[in-house]
């Protein structure tokens, strides 16, 4: 099956402009609401396009590559350099002080987060009473109260720190 540069290319170079907006949108912090599954898809096709674009130009690759052998061991040993980065900074062992501090703050009782918010510890517990959770004292802490829950445990939060 022959494949045709003149819709690989263009494919290619689409997928990457895709990518490069959204990542940017992303990285930026500009949520438009669909930017990352049209960032996770569009890797996706990129990579499709990529693999397609290589294919489509495997001649004139290895003829590049085989005049230009330090080209050659440069993409080698940085392929080889990032598949290493990525086992080990996405290796379970290796945590992010986000995710700790965040399980602290679910897991300290209300008298020790009401600081950080504008109500005080009692205020909170009224609060939270009131938009319908039950039997809270200053010492429940957020975790317990959301039960497992990740919606609950939004809601929670947003209803402590609403302005």
């Amino acid at each position: 099956m022959q494949i045709s540069r003149n819709w690989t290319t263009p494919l290619t170079i689409g997928a990457f402009i895709i990518m490069s907006s959204t990542g940017l949108l992303m990285f930026f912090r500009l949520n438009l609401g669909i930017s990352k599954l049209v960032h996770e898809w569009g890797g996706l096709v990129l990579i499709s396009a990529v693999l397609m674009h290589v294919i489509a130009n495997w001649f004139s690759f290895k003829r590049y590559f085989v005049n230009n052998i330090r080209s050659l061991i440069f993409l080698i040993c940085c392929s080889f350099f990032l598949s290493a980065a990525l086992f080990i900074f996405n290796s379970p062992k290796s945590t992010k002080i986000t995710n700790v501090v965040f399980e602290r703050f679910i897991s300290s009782p209300i008298k020790l987060i009401a600081p950080m918010t504008k109500y005080s510890s009692e205020n909170i517990v009224h609060l939270l009473e009131k938009d319908g959770f039950k039997d809270l004292n200053t010492e429940s802490n957020l975790k317990e109260i959301a039960q497992g829950d990740k919606e609950r445990l939004k809601e929670l939060i947003s209803v402590i720190f609403k302005e």
